[in-house]
């Protein structure tokens, strides 16, 4: 019985461990106004029972592609829970507000405008205040002669910052290079997204307590009950995947490094 226990162990694993990576779902600012909707989600298959908040249903959010010239706009849909969301004159400490949120870009070169400045849409505007059971329009409008490169998104609420980006709610952005910035055969390389994050439990849990709020408030506790790292690194909300590759063949990886 034993010996079936640990195969199975190591079965089990072997599944959550070693799978390939998975790329995350790409929208593209091209095709319209798109969803972007932040929730409880699972933090990870191999931490059962650690749920964090996260967009779209998971870790990371989609990817956005963008190219010069053109506004990625975003109705930003608030689905976590009001009940978890003390205020900071409760609480009397700096984490609070905790299901509070809104969408802010690293890296882009676009307004830091938003509503009250007379904008039909919220801009990469950190002060923006997306409540729990309410929804928000963004639009980044992207310079005709913005440079191509790779950049990431995430929540940036004072107060919440720290849970929501350091708990998972982030995702990659790309502004695409314009045609004839790259010669052959960088142009036609195949690209390979890896959004990295860090995850630091115990002081998720740490913060989660202070702020009162229920989500990862026991999240290292869990992770040391099954004998599992309380420093995590994910890559695209996986555990040390594998990516295939083909030998004599040019690759593009587009990397984002999301810790908090």
């Amino acid at each position: 019985m034993m010996a079936k226990s640990i195969r199975f162990f190591v079965a089990v694993v072997a599944q959550v461990y070693a799978q390939e990576l998975v790329t995350p779902q790409e929208l593209l600012a091209s095709q319209g106004k798109h969803e972007l909707t932040i929730a409880e989600v699972p933090f990870h298959d191999g931490y059962t029972d650690v749920f964090t908040r996260g967009f779209n249903g998971g870790i990371p959010g989609p990817t956005f592609r963008l190219s010069p010239g053109e506004t990625l706009e975003v109705t930003m849909i608030n689905n976590l829970d009001p009940a978890h969301s003390m205020s900071c004159a409760e609480l009397n400490t700096e984490f609070c507000e905790t299901s509070i949120s809104n969408m802010h870009t690293h890296g882009l070169h676009v307004s830091s405008k938003g509503l009250e400045d007379g904008l039909a849409a919220q801009s990469d505007n950190i002060f923006a205040v997306v409540e729990p059971e309410t929804t928000e329009e963004f639009a980044f409008t992207i310079p005709d002669d913005h440079m191509g490169g790779t950049f990431w998104y995430h929540p940036h609420h004072h107060h919440a910052t720290a849970l929501q980006a350091g708990g998972g709610a982030l995702g990659m952005m790309i502004v695409d290079d314009p045609p004839g910035y790259l010669p052959a055969p960088y142009d036609t390389m195949v690209e390979k997204v890896l959004v990295i994050s860090a995850h630091n439990l115990n002081t998720l849990q740490t913060m989660a307590r202070a702020s009162q709020s229920t989500l990862l408030e026991n999240a290292a506790d869990q992770a040391d009950e099954l004998e599992l790292d309380t420093n995590v690194f994910l890559v695209n909300g996986q555990l040390d995947p594998t990516i295939p590759m083909d030998s004599h063949r040019w690759y593009r990886f587009r990397m984002v490094f999301a810790a908090v």
